[in-house]
C-alpha cells in the first residue's frame, strides 16, 4: 500500500520532479517581472516626488531598495504557496516524512545570496550617505 502511494505521488513517470529546478525558472521570471514593474510603473510615483533635486535622489534611492528588495520576496511567496500547492496533506497519508537533517548545498547557497544583497545594500548606503 505505501508503495503504491508513492509512485501516486511521484507523478505518471515513477519518479519525484525537480522541485528546486521548477522553483527558480518561475522565481527567477517573478523576480524580473516585478523589479521591471518597480523600476518603470511604481519607480516614478514613490514619494516624496520630483518637486527637488534632493527629492530625486531619494526617489532613486528608494527604487534602488526595492529593486534588490523584490527578488528576496518574490522567492518567500513563492515557495510558501509552492508548498502549500505541492506537499499539502493527503487524505490517505497516516505516515511522517522522513527526517531531515539539513542540505548542505542549500544552505550555502542562501546564506551566500543573503550575504550578497546585505553587503551591497550596505555598500550603497554607505556611499549615498
Amino acid at each position: 500500500m505505501a508503495a503504491e502511494t508513492e509512485v501516486q505521488a511521484a507523478g505518471p513517470g515513477g519518479r519525484e520532479p525537480n522541485h528546486a529546478l521548477r522553483l527558480a525558472v518561475s522565481g527567477v521570471i517573478l523576480a524580473v517581472a516585478a523589479d521591471l514593474l518597480i523600476w518603470f510603473v511604481w519607480g516614478p510615483h514613490l514619494p516624496p516626488g520630483g518637486q527637488a533635486t534632493q527629492a530625486d535622489g531619494q526617489r532613486f534611492d528608494i527604487k534602488v531598495m526595492a529593486v534588490m528588495a523584490a527578488p528576496v520576496m518574490v522567492f518567500v511567496i513563492l515557495y510558501f504557496a509552492y508548498s502549500l500547492v505541492v506537499w499539502r496533506h493527503k487524505e490517505a497519508d497516516t505516515e511522517d516524512g522522513p527526517p531531515i537533517h539539513g542540505n548542505t548545498r542549500v544552505q550555502t547557497t542562501w546564506i551566500t545570496v543573503t550575504s550578497v544583497n546585505v553587503l551591497s545594500l550596505f555598500g550603497y548606503g554607505t556611499y549615498e550617505l
